[in-house]
């Protein structure tokens, strides 16, 4: 089968290169054991540390003088393009930073393909881009006879999350390296049946979207130019799978993060680097909205005046059907995590506290979470806040009737120093830009990251005298409206214990925190926000990267016992427990904690993933690769097939049960196989 080459907007293609983390809570009675009082030991530590943490100002790194930026539902906007060159200009210096402010006089951000612009272009939606078929299909989880079935296990109903691979009702679509192929649906006569180049260079972070219809497929992929990355948006025909082609291609400047499909259109995350200051364009993110790329507006970009990296996130809109522009709004520094709900999108950065006072430094970090409204014809700021502690990952995060529910990592600490050092704040990125602490917060310090002393305290060489550091994990309910905080759960994990994953069903939550390898589930009762009850559930061996509600009470945790064995483990909820029924445990493997790398189907309790066993002999080892293929049968976790797979990446592999057959798909050149698990 002849291969098809594609040529995007005049990109280099030789030189494409592949460069690749309280009141009113009410606990469920349990038996008070020796673990329980020592929690309440470092409660009662915790309390004290905060009474001094209650000193801390707003502090950043040298750059109190700067003023401008206006304040959008309070949130900083940058005000002008001057203010946000003084931000970056100020932080270069910092050790915060990561790295990508280079500052280099000979580097320069690309025009990409589309002719440079330098007005601004705001959250107005732009034209529609040259040469796009206008009649195609919205994109959808439609499970019709003839359209695509939704593959992806969704956090949020109703909004799509890009995927490697997409199906429909006879054929399966993956994306390898910078090709997509198709696959037929055909039980042990599937074979590869066409396949097309949407890049002229290695694509790296790529996923995809299906229309409802399966006529269409969106390509998201990044790719790195010389001194600089795009991310492109790429409509594909695959109405007829032996010969798929190009419909049209959009480029973003900076490297893509992530992106959902909800109510008719993509909402597209990407990550803009700043190079230098020497001109706008390397400092200021700009889309292309069909007649060459145009910079942000001013009032469309966020810009704290402390920060800690000098990367932008930019939250893109774009017609589902044609790929036609609806504005943008870039929020520097803010490159955590992201979590999008039916209305809202929700950014977040670590911010850094410190705090010198008579001789006693004092370190703790929040998370500064900014809300983006999407559901109107603009993309707006709606709030924001900042919370105590660190936020793992998207499965943390939860909105439901109007409330934010967020676990967080909490850590906090002190030690003394020389009394001859000076006794100057330092800190990397406080509290600032709008961030408005809710008033149903309680107080204390927060996050993972212990910074290093400040340069300006002591100025001599320090001595520690004595310390103290507690990690623990919190939970808050946040009005989305007001961006205040309606309630907390405080340092509710044993000392020392941090967040491992997390999942909320309805008014139930569960969080699985661990110190290294030893894993309690707690289980939250959030049906009533002014009586939250929560149980833990003991201590259980390793922990769970994945906590996955199934039906009947049921919860599966996918994890590790320890470093070198995979843990899988069914549990089933009672009154005021959560108990394992099934445990298997597979050694000397290692898998992923990529969620989508996961096969999830619930009706049939059927599950699925790749990982690698190494096999020791006297004088060498070997490396084997396998999907497994499980089925929960009468409380029991029994194993359905076992698939010895080509060397493969876990990552990278997907899988997908149709009509008893399963069907795997990997990175490997020839990584495409159909079992049958009857």
């Amino acid at each position: 089968m002849k291969k098809k080459n594609f040529n995007l907007m005049n990109q280099v293609d030789d030189d494409l290169i592949d460069r690749a983390n309280p009141e009113n809570i009410k606990p469920i009675q349990k038996k008070l054991t020796k673990k329980k009082i020592g929690v309440l030991a470092a409660c009662l530590a915790i309390a004290v540390i905060a009474v001094n943490l209650a000193i801390f100002l707003p502090m950043g790194n040298g750059n109190d003088n700067i003023i401008g930026g206006d304040i959008q539902n309070g949130v900083q906007t940058a005000g002008d393009y001057d203010y946000i060159k003084s931000i970056l200009d100020s932080n270069k210096s910092s050790e915060q930073l990561n790295g990508s402010l280079g500052f280099d006089s000979n580097t320069s951000i690309a025009p990409g393909g589309a002719a440079g612009g330098t007005g601004p272009v705001g959250g107005a939606a732009g034209g529609s881009a040259p040469g796009m078929n206008d009649s195609m299909e919205d994109l959808g989880g439609s499970t019709g006879s003839s359209g695509s079935f939704e593959v992806t296990d969704n956090q949020v109903d109703g909004v799509l999350e890009a995927d490697l691979f997409k199906r429909t009702q006879t054929h399966i679509f993956y994306l390898r390296r910078n090709t997509i192929y198709a696959y037929s649906i055909d039980k042990e006569n599937s074979s590869l049946v066409g396949e097309l180049q949407f890049s002229d260079g290695n694509a790296t972070h790529k996923e995809m979207f299906l229309s409802s219809d399966g006529k269409t497929a969106i390509v998201i992929f990044s790719k790195y130019l010389s001194n600089s990355t795009e991310t492109k948006v790429v409509s594909i025909d695959v109405s007829t799978p032996e010969s798929m082609k190009i419909i049209k291609a959009n480029s973003f400047k900076g490297s893509y993060k992530s992106s959902r499909y909800v109510n008719g259109e993509i909402l597209l995350f990407t990550n803009f680097f700043v190079q230098n200051t020497n001109s706008l364009e390397n400092y200021i993110p700009s889309a292309d909205t069909g007649n060459g790329y145009q910079l942000l507006s001013p009032d469309n970009i966020v810009a704290p005046s402390k920060i800690n990296s000098s990367t932008y996130l930019v939250v893109s809109k774009l017609n589902g059907s044609n790929l036609s522009f609806g504005g943008s709004i870039a929020l520097l520094d803010y490159t955590g995590t992201l979590y999008v709900s039916n209305q809202s999108v929700y950014a977040s950065r670590t911010i850094y506290e410190s705090k010198t006072v008579n001789n006693i430094y004092y370190y703790a970090n929040k998370s500064d979470i900014v809300r983006l409204n999407y559901g109107s014809d603009l993309l707006s700021i709606v709030g924001s806040i900042a919370v105590n502690g660190t936020i793992k990952d998207q499965y943390c995060m939860d909105e439901k009737d109007g409330i934010l529910r967020v676990f967080t990592t909490t850590s906090d600490g002190y030690y003394t120093v020389y009394y001859g050092g000076s006794s100057s704040s330092s800190s990397s990125g406080s509290v600032s830009g709008g961030a408005s602490t809710g008033s149903g917060s309680a107080s204390g310090s927060a996050g993972t990251i212990e910074p290093s002393a400040p340069s300006t305290s002591p100025t001599q060489p320090s001595v520690s005298r004595s310390s103290q550091s507690n990690r623990s994990a919190s939970l808050f309910c946040i009005d989305i409206n007001t961006m205040t905080v309606k309630t907390a759960v405080e340092n509710f994990a044993p000392q020392g214990e941090s967040v491992q994953s997390a999942r909320f069903d309805g008014n139930t939550a569960y969080v699985c925190t661990a110190i290294v390898f030893t894993d309690p589930v707690f289980v939250f009762d959030l049906s009533d926000l002014n009586n939250i009850t929560f149980v833990d559930t003991g201590v259980i061996d390793g922990y769970s990267h994945s906590l996955i509600e199934l039906e009947g009470g049921l919860l599966l945790g996918i994890g590790q016992t320890d470093r070198s064995t995979i843990k899988l483990e069914l549990y089933i909820e009672t009154d005021d427990a959560l108990s394992s029924i099934s445990k298997i445990e597979l050694l000397y493997s290692y898998g992923t904690e990529e969620y989508k790398a996961h096969y999830i189907n619930r009706e049939e309790m059927v599950f699925g993933f790749a990982y690698s066993t190494t096999s020791y002999s006297q004088y060498n080892y070997q490396t084997y690769y396998f999907y497994d293929v499980y089925k929960i049968v009468d409380g029991e976790i029994v194993l359905a097939s076992r698939t010895n797979l080509s060397p493969c990446q876990a990552a990278y592999c997907r899988g997908v049960l149709v009509d008893n057959y399963f069907y795997i798909l990997t990175d490997a050149s020839n990584g495409f196989y159909a079992v049958n698990v009857d």
